[in-house]
């Protein structure tokens, strides 16, 4: 049974209208002023599209479409099988490589945000293995190109429209992402992959406000104005705290994992176990060239591969990473010699990939692991292997870092990943003493 009230109270200068339906205001006309709803009525969602041109439908058609860096436009309105709508991205299929048109529009996120994936799309005939999929193009806070995500790839070809979704997890050091749709190397050019009414939304455990409660991180900058609040079980990343508002206080070794302290800030106050060194932190900057090229099949033949001590499948496909969990990718600035940590070296695409991964103390080579100054791994798609190894020692602090090369002795102009260098977070190496 439900309940309706009606109200019109009329006073001189103003009229109040008000219809309420079971709490919930259903049609209200009321000068500026507040307006007071039951909370466990309120449940707020976040449905905005982060696809710019996600239907194509004002580009004209033959052309590339608007804000993306590729493709063509194309009518769909007389096929036998359409979206309903009149038009959609056509991305022909390569024999040689993989074909990416990405979103020209950065979008700022944050390690561990979630992202709703979705597209239609079909083709234009059953030929080929390459996968159909729709994800992003990854970069750091400096907009340096660091990887590559994506929902589980399609390599089951359809001429009827049908829709692909997933969720995305933004790993570790992402700061910024680009959407793309990519039609893998299809081994046959032939055939043609079309989308339309692409998807991506962040997600926020569903909703933001439910029942009045907010249950995920989204929460404005100086939107808490409380005079006395308590967090219970509550991490505070970013803060103002007013002058003298901490008398004695005691922070604990290891609570703060990332910190920004401005100028003058700190008096009379020590702060170790850091250094500047680690400035650039991964970058590499290479020029791959084949300079053997009639020795390139014996060489491969050659390699010797290190047999991982884990595979994982687990999204966290970043290419070259230093880390002390299976779990997760966790950034290490700083260890002490000797400490035992793991390599991961991921592929987070449709084919095999070989690595010839290196490691540089203060650019001086030195064994990966034991014996092995180059460590060979053949890491198939979406999937990282895992390599337990020891810091070097040092008589005093020294950057480390390991350096992945992909396809060692097959650099091609047609295969970009072969031309390219991946390099891990930089770590600062202590003498134990």
């Amino acid at each position: 049974m439900t309940t309706a009230e009606g109200k019109i109270t009329t006073q001189a200068g103003q009229i109040d209208l008000k219809v309420d339906r079971d709490g919930v205001i259903a049609a209200i006309n009321l000068q500026p002023g507040s307006v007071t709803i039951d909370a466990r009525l309120v449940n707020i969602a976040d449905t905005t599209n982060l696809v710019d041109n996600s239907t194509f439908e004002d580009d004209v058609v033959g052309s590339k479409p608007k804000g993306w860096d590729g493709g063509l436009a194309v009518s769909q309105a007389t096929w036998g099988s359409n979206t309903g709508s009149n038009n959609a991205m056509q991305i022909d299929a390569s024999n040689t490589r993989n074909t990416d048109i990405v979103q020209e529009k950065f979008i700022e996120v944050a390690a561990g945000d979630q992202l709703y994936l979705e597209m239609d799309y079909r083709n234009l005939n059953l030929l080929g293995s390459g996968g159909m999929y729709i994800g992003t193009k990854n970069y750091d806070a400096k907009k340096q190109h660091i990887g590559w995500g994506a929902v589980t790839a399609i390599t089951a070809k359809t001429t009827s429209f049908k829709k692909q979704s997933g969720t995305y997890t933004i790993p570790e050091n992402v700061r910024y992402v680009q959407i793309r749709v990519t039609f893998s190397n299809n081994g046959e050019t032939t055939n043609k992959l079309y989308v339309d009414n692409l998807i991506v939304r962040r997600k926020s455990n569903a909703d933001l406000i439910v029942d009045g409660a907010i249950t995920a991180n989204h929460l404005a900058v100086n939107s808490i104005t409380a005079a006395n609040g308590d967090l219970a079980n509550a991490s505070i990343t970013r803060a103002k705290l007013q002058n003298a508002i901490i008398g004695t206080a005691q922070i604990e070794d290891g609570t703060i994992t990332n910190a920004k302290i401005g100028n003058l800030a700190v008096d009379n106050a020590k702060i170790s176990g850091i250094s500047a060194k680690a400035g650039i932190l991964e970058q590499v900057l290479s020029m791959r060239y084949s300079i053997n090229k009639a020795d390139s099949e014996k060489d491969v033949k050659k390699v010797k591969e290190v047999k991982p001590d884990a595979i994982v499948k687990d999204g966290l496909n970043e290419n070259i990473s230093i880390t002390n969990s299976q779990e997760k990718l966790q950034s290490i600035m700083t260890e002490k010699e000797g400490k035992k940590l793991k390599l991961s070296a991921g592929n987070e695409t449709n084919n095999e990939i070989r690595y010839a991964i290196i490691a540089l103390k203060d650019w001086e080579q030195v064994p990966v692991i034991e014996n092995t100054e180059v460590l060979y791994t053949n890491v198939p798609p979406e999937t990282r292997h895992l390599f337990d190894f020891n810091l070097p020692d040092v008589e005093r602090e020294n950057n480390f870092q390991l350096i992945a090369f992909p396809f060692p002795y097959e650099v091609n102009a047609d295969n970009y990943e072969s031309q390219q260098t991946f390099g891990s977070f930089r770590v600062v190496i202590q003498n134990k003493e």
